[in-house]
């Protein structure tokens, strides 16, 4: 049973001065907050005539995301539009599975999405995406 004194709080979204956007996420993965995440980011990039460049940090995510949420980010994914994607705040174990999937499914389901990568800190991710 999970503990009730998780927090359970979306993911937040920021616009930079630079463009850049950033995605922390907080608390506990739900359904509900990937759906909500999923409509946010999707209204923005339609409403950029460019692509974005988005920086993904998980470093205070408190769980995991179960199967299902999981489902609906990589759904996200596959209809997001972006220049760049960082990711960072992955523990080790993360980090390897990440670098599997993105490995795998690149190629075949982010047509939309140009680059993505995974960094140990957010000053390398985002030195990284202001590169042209």
């Amino acid at each position: 049973m999970e503990n009730n004194n998780q927090k359970d709080i979306s993911p937040r979204i920021q616009i930079q001065e630079d463009g850049i956007v950033v995605v922390e996420f907080w608390g506990i993965q739900r359904v509900e907050n990937a759906k909500k995440f999923s409509e946010e980011m999707l209204k923005l990039m339609e409403s950029n005539k460019e692509d974005l460049n988005i920086l993904i940090d998980g470093t205070v995510s408190l769980k995991a995301a179960n199967i299902e949420t999981r489902r609906l980010y990589l759904d996200f994914a596959r209809n997001a539009k972006a220049k760049k994607v960082a990711i960072i705040g992955l523990n080790a174990l993360k980090r390897v599975i990440a670098s599997f999937i993105l490995a795998r499914i690149k190629k075949e389901e982010l047509k939309s999405v140009k680059e993505i990568k995974i960094f140990s800190t957010k000053e390398e991710a985002l030195k990284w995406l202001k590169e042209k």
